[in-house]
């Protein structure tokens, strides 16, 4: 009885063991599924300043080059290199 008893109590501690190590990387996919989320939103917002800077100034104006280049490097430093 007491070696039955020993090897129910090693099962149940591994399992609860495993259970424990293997909820942490659910909440980081998640995580890692919003922010790319997000990154393609603030991509898709840079595009359309684009579009809109190149009707309103012109196609080969380098102010909407310059804005779409720190606006990118905004986009990926806060939400697609995370």
């Amino acid at each position: 009885m007491k070696r039955t008893f020993a090897y129910l109590s090693a099962a149940l501690t591994f399992c609860v063991l495993m259970l424990t190590l293997s909820l942490p990387q659910t909440v980081q996919t998640v995580k890692a599924a919003e922010d790319f989320e997000k990154c393609n939103a603030c991509l898709e917002r840079i595009g359309q300043h684009f579009r809109q800077c190149q009707e309103v100034f012109g196609e080969f104006e380098a102010k909407c080059y310059e804005d779409v280049n720190r606006e990118t490097i905004i986009c990926y430093r806060n939400f697609c290199e995370q």
